[in-house]
């Protein structure tokens, strides 16, 4: 029963979590076509990944950026654990 005071009045934490997901899906709206999705998809993983090593992510697609224009096809030199060496 709520009137107890044991219950929070808001789910705060819950929406910050879901939240990520929800603003995606919102904007996977106005992806123009299914290669638009697949770049995205892409870049969203590429972003993640990075951050699950703890990277700071504008810095490593720099890195990787920078690695891919130059002409290099090695793609395990700019993995995320190349760039953690």
């Amino acid at each position: 029963e709520l009137s107890y005071g044991r219950y929070t009045i808001d789910n705060m934490i819950a929406e910050h979590v879901v939240r990520p997901f929800t603003v995606n899906r919102k904007n996977s709206l106005f992806y123009s076509s299914d290669a638009g999705v697949d770049v995205a998809t892409t870049y969203l993983t590429v972003m993640e990944t990075a951050q699950m090593h703890g990277l700071e992510v504008s810095d490593y697609l720099i890195h990787a950026f920078r690695e891919i224009m130059s002409g290099n096809k090695d793609c395990s030199t700019y993995a995320p654990e190349a760039f953690l060496e």
